[in-house]
C-alpha cells in the first residue's frame, strides 16, 4: 500500500514538473535564460516526454474505436466461418500435382458470393478456376481471385478491377492434394477450435500497440525533429553572425530550438483535436517565436552589460 502511494506521488510530481516544463517552453520568455544552468540531455528528455504525451492521445483516438468495435467481433468470426465453411461448391475436385492444378468441372469455373451478401469486393465474380488459361488477360475474368494451373492471381485492390494482381506460384508446392468438398470442411473444422481465441488476442495485439507505439513512434519522431533543429540552428546561427551578433554558439540555439518547437508541436495537436488543417503551422510559428526569443535574450544580455558597466 505504501508503495503504491508513493508510485502515486512519483507520478503527481514528474507530471506537474512536466506541465511546468511545457507551460514555460510555451509562454514564459526568461524560462530560456535558465537554459545555460541547463544540459542537452534535460532538454531533449523534455522533448521525448512532450513527444509521447502527443503520440499516446494520437494512439487512444485510434484503439479506442476498435476497442469498442471488438465488441463485435465474436458475431462476425461465427457469421464468417460458416460463410466460409459452406462457399465451397458440391462436386468440385481441385487436384494438386507437384505445383500443377486440375479441375473436374468445365472451366473457366466460377465461384460467387451469395447476393444477400453484404459484399465489399465489386467483382461479378470472387474466384475463378481455369487451369486450360482460358483467357489471355486475367481482366477478362472479372474475378477477385483467379486459380490457373500453376499460379493464384489476386487483385491488389478489392474494389477496382482495374488494379493489377499479385501472383503466388504453386510450383514450389511439392507432393500431391486433393481437395473435395468432404476434405474442406474437415479443414474447417480443424480450424475452429482456434476461433475462439482470435478475441482475446485482437484485445491483447491492441494493448501492446496502445502502450508501445507511443514510445517507439515517439523516439523514431524525436530522431527527425532533432535533425529537423540542427539544420534550423545552424541557419539561425548563419543569421546572427551575418548581423555580428555572436551572443549565441550553434550549441546555445540548438538549446534553446529543442523547447521553443513545442509551440508547433502543439498547434499540430489542436489541429489534429478540431479536425482543421492550417498551412505554415509548423515552421512559421517556431521560426517566429525562435526570432523573439533571441532578440529578447539579446536585448536583455545587453541591458545587464550597460548596468554592470554603469557600476
Amino acid at each position: 500500500m505504501i508503495k503504491c502511494v508513493y508510485m502515486f506521488r512519483s507520478i503527481v510530481t514528474k507530471t506537474t514538473h512536466f506541465k511546468e516544463e511545457l507551460t514555460n517552453s510555451l509562454f514564459d520568455i526568461s524560462f530560456y535564460k535558465t537554459l545555460v544552468n541547463k544540459s542537452l540531455r534535460y532538454s531533449i528528455g523534455y522533448l521525448y516526454r512532450l513527444l509521447i504525451v502527443i503520440m499516446y492521445v494520437y494512439t487512444a483516438f485510434l484503439v479506442i474505436p476498435l476497442y469498442i468495435q471488438g465488441g463485435n467481433i465474436p458475431q462476425y468470426i461465427n457469421v464468417s466461418y460458416k460463410f466460409i465453411n459452406e462457399i465451397y461448391p458440391e462436386g468440385l475436385v481441385l487436384t494438386l500435382k507437384n505445383g500443377s492444378l486440375r479441375s473436374n468441372v468445365d472451366e473457366p469455373f466460377y465461384i460467387d458470393l451469395p447476393k444477400t451478401s453484404d459484399s465489399i469486393i465489386a467483382f461479378p465474380h470472387f474466384i475463378a478456376i481455369d487451369t486450360k488459361n482460358t483467357y489471355s488477360q486475367l481482366n477478362n475474368y472479372h474475378s477477385f481471385i483467379i486459380v490457373n494451373k500453376n499460379d493464384i492471381h489476386i487483385k491488389a485492390n478489392y474494389n477496382n478491377e482495374d488494379k493489377d494482381y499479385q501472383t503466388f506460384s504453386l510450383k514450389e508446392i511439392d507432393g500431391y492434394f486433393m481437395i473435395n468438398k468432404e476434405v474442406y470442411q474437415r479443414i474447417c473444422d480443424s480450424i475452429k477450435p482456434y476461433i475462439s481465441y482470435i478475441s482475446p488476442f485482437y484485445y491483447m495485439g491492441l494493448s501492446l500497440f496502445l502502450l508501445l507505439f507511443p514510445l517507439i513512434g515517439s523516439f523514431i519522431y524525436l530522431f527527425g525533429i532533432v535533425m529537423y533543429l540542427l539544420f534550423f540552428s545552424f541557419l539561425f546561427f548563419l543569421i546572427f553572425n551575418m548581423f555580428h551578433i555572436y551572443n549565441y554558439s550553434f550549441r546555445s540555439i540548438f538549446h534553446i530550438s529543442l523547447h521553443a518547437i513545442s509551440v508547433s508541436l502543439v498547434l499540430q495537436f489542436i489541429q489534429y483535436w478540431l479536425r482543421v488543417s492550417v498551412p505554415y503551422t509548423y515552421s512559421l510559428p517556431f521560426f517566429i517565436w525562435m526570432i523573439y526569443i533571441l532578440i529578447f535574450l539579446t536585448k536583455d544580455a545587453q541591458t545587464v552589460n550597460q548596468t554592470s558597466q554603469s557600476d
